[in-house]
């Protein structure tokens, strides 16, 4: 299984989560917090469905793209578990009563370290093809 698979899992797991909250919201109900006019669960889900956007895309765009949607969540994670803590109410609780943010910023977390794992790992094509490798069966001595 590539770091890809995982990431784009991940992504799956985080829209699970938070799109039952934005159709709640988007239904009248206000489930989630609001950022100026605009409520967090739009933005999260957004950010969540880039990120998994991100893996189906070239090497040149995937970083941009990937960025783009996890830094939002990570952010927003960040600041909504740090209000819990500090014992402020800011995010809407799971079904387990543990607040959101604290898995959402648990999965951001694994996301980026699956990316990192992701960027370290993948193959460099343009230098693959013109490097030799010295264990390969085509070499010979």
């Amino acid at each position: 299984m590539t770091a890809r698979v995982v990431v784009a899992g991940f992504c799956v797991i985080g829209l699970f989560g938070i799109v039952p909250i934005t159709i709640q919201h988007a239904m009248g109900i206000a489930s989630c917090p609001m950022l100026g006019i605009v409520p967090a669960c739009y933005v999260v889900t957004l950010a969540y469905t880039l990120t998994g956007v991100s893996m189906l895309v070239g090497a040149k765009l995937r970083s941009a793209l990937f960025l783009t949607g996890w830094l939002p969540i990570f952010g927003l994670a960040l600041l909504g578990s740090s209000m819990q803590v500090l014992g402020n109410e800011a995010c809407p609780r799971s079904i387990g009563n543990i607040p959101g943010c604290f898995l959402s910023l648990t999965l951001t977390t694994s996301l980026i370290l699956a990316f990192l794992v992701e960027r370290i790992y993948r193959p460099n094509e343009s230098l693959e093809a013109s490097t030799v490798r010295p264990f390969s069966s085509s070499t010979t001595h």
